[in-house]
């Protein structure tokens, strides 16, 4: 069985859950020769957020009035590990409570579903980053994807200061700049 993970960036980027569907069907069609059962997912904080755009939302009423898609939130302990792997990687701060909650859905399934297929559809490359250090299979429409695992290291680039993942963006506590990141160097 296939389970995918859908995240708003590829519904605004126009998701097509039937050519998904076939484009999978013929993956597996030379090994298996069967009809692949295929179950699609996302979660309300994904909904809440699609409402915001006319291409998501339309595709999400259709897909919920077609019973296409399965609406479903991670567990408080799912959520835990997420944000413990992000801040690791160094994503903790790039990501939003959509990107977390898409990404414990599918760190959720993976556990349920040993077995299975989990596909996180997401162009977001910080979700597809953490994502990489879960070993959650990713895939993305608009974007090519990345290439390998990224351990970012967030500082201010006036004071050179090194800072905790979940401050990106934020003021830098001594002299004030806009705290980004940077690919960690490796020692």
């Amino acid at each position: 069985m296939e389970h995918i993970v859908i995240d708003n960036t590829t519904l605004v980027s126009g998701f097509n859950f039937n050519l998904v569907h076939d484009e999978i069907e013929k993956e597996d069609s030379d090994e298996f020769r069967k009809k692949k059962i295929v179950q699609f997912y996302t979660t309300p904080e994904i909904l809440t957020e699609a409402e915001n755009n006319f291409q998501s939302s339309r595709i999400i009423t259709v897909a919920l009035a077609q019973d296409q898609l399965m609406v479903q939130s991670p567990s408080a302990q799912s959520l835990t590990v997420i944000k413990k792997t992000a801040t690791k990687s160094g994503d903790r701060g790039a990501l939003s409570n959509p990107d977390l909650s898409i990404l414990g859905l599918a760190y959720e399934l993976k556990n349920l579903y040993p077995n299975d297929r989990i596909i996180l559809y997401s162009d977001d490359y910080s979700v597809q980053n953490t994502a990489a250090f879960l070993e959650i299979e990713t895939k993305s429409l608009q974007k090519e994807g990345i290439k390998t695992k990224i351990v970012w290291q967030v500082y201010c680039p006036q004071c050179f200061r090194k800072f905790s993942s979940n401050k990106l963006g934020k003021e830098c506590d001594f002299c004030g700049g806009i705290l980004k990141r940077k690919k960690k160097r490796k020692r």
